[in-house]
């Protein structure tokens, strides 16, 4: 590269490396939900991805920070030549082979203290994870620009690669791999003047981004929902009264109440159960005849629902309604 024009982009880095970057942190994180559902599909069992980190630092720092050995695909780009890389380390890709045959992605110690060479297979199948990894981040990046990827070779140490020379700025990204509880990390790094042509749209704060259904959080959502307490309250009769027959009560004194039939049930604060009061085990109980279901509640609500429910739920902060809710 020509001297002039390196200093001018680390010059622009250096200024680029203060800000944040609103439109890249939108596409990691379709680029993460997409990758969980695609990791998950090839590996059989939970995958978890998570955007970390992704920031602006000197090659020489990136090199510091990166692991002894990993399985890293350097790539090209379509749009310029440079070359940037992936690379996923060798004990997440160890679990997924493991788990992909069958295993449970356990492995003994390594007390060589070296790591292995991936065998043919080993190789192809890291191959195909990679290959799936720059394909989903491809269409992440569909809202901002067409970025494509060529596939350039494929190393196992960081100390072999020369994307950038060391006091370049390059773009650190980095994604946070579980597979079946194995905590791991995806990295991806490329030099700063590769990204001049999208620098605008990178700092952008407006860009939208087709999200598609993520299976794993609506699974997750859904668990959670179901073990979400929520309060029950039976109401069996209502007694309206003057301030004068209020003020005149005395201590012992009967009020005469009708139960109300069928009895309505509040349940958070709103009327969804009707049923018939009775005892059962020598328990008060209401016995459930009908319930309305939120979808059709909202066309069709049980009693009234403006007047009904604001007064069930002012009632549930009541000290009579703790002090039964606590018996």
């Amino acid at each position: 590269m020509n001297p002039n024009k390196q200093a001018v982009f680390f010059s622009q880095a250096q200024v680029a490396n203060k800000r944040r970057m609103p439109a890249l942190e939108i596409v990691h994180e379709a680029f993460a939900r997409s990758l969980r559902v695609q990791l998950t599909h090839i590996v059989g069992t939970s995958v978890v991805v998570n955007s970390s980190f992704s920031g602006l630092k000197n090659y020489q720092e990136f090199i510091e920070s990166a692991p002894a050995t990993a399985s890293i695909q350097v790539v090209g780009f379509d749009h310029v030549e440079g070359y940037g890389c992936w690379s996923l380390d060798m004990n997440t890709l160890n679990v997924a082979v493991d788990t992909i045959f069958g295993g449970n992605g356990s492995f003994p110690p390594n007390g060589s203290g070296h790591q292995k060479k991936l065998s043919i297979t080993e190789m192809r199948i890291a191959r195909r994870i990679l290959e799936v990894i720059v394909q989903e981040y491809e269409k992440a990046w569909k809202p901002l620009a067409d970025i494509r990827f060529d596939f350039a070779r494929h190393e196992e140490q960081f100390d072999d690669l020369r994307l950038a020379a060391p006091e370049e700025q390059v773009l650190h990204s980095t994604f946070k791999v579980n597979v079946n509880g194995n905590k791991g990390h995806l990295d991806f790094c490329v030099p700063y003047w590769v990204l001049e042509p999208f620098k605008e749209k990178i700092w952008s704060n407006e860009v939208k981004v087709k999200r598609e259904t993520d299976l794993y959080w609506a699974s997750s959502l859904e668990t959670q929902l179901q073990d979400a307490s929520v309060s029950m309250v039976a109401v069996l009769a209502r007694k309206e009264m003057t301030i004068r027959e209020i003020l005149g009560m005395s201590i012992g004194e009967i009020i005469p109440i009708d139960i109300d039939d069928p009895v309505t049930m509040y349940v958070d604060g709103l009327p969804m159960i009707q049923g018939k009061y009775g005892v059962k085990n020598n328990k008060y109980s209401v016995k459930v005849e009908s319930i309305q279901r939120p979808a059709q509640f909202l066309k069709n609500p049980v009693n009234s629902p403006a007047s009904e429910a604001s007064v069930m739920r002012s009632e549930e902060q009541g000290d009579l309604y703790m002090q039964q809710k606590g018996e």
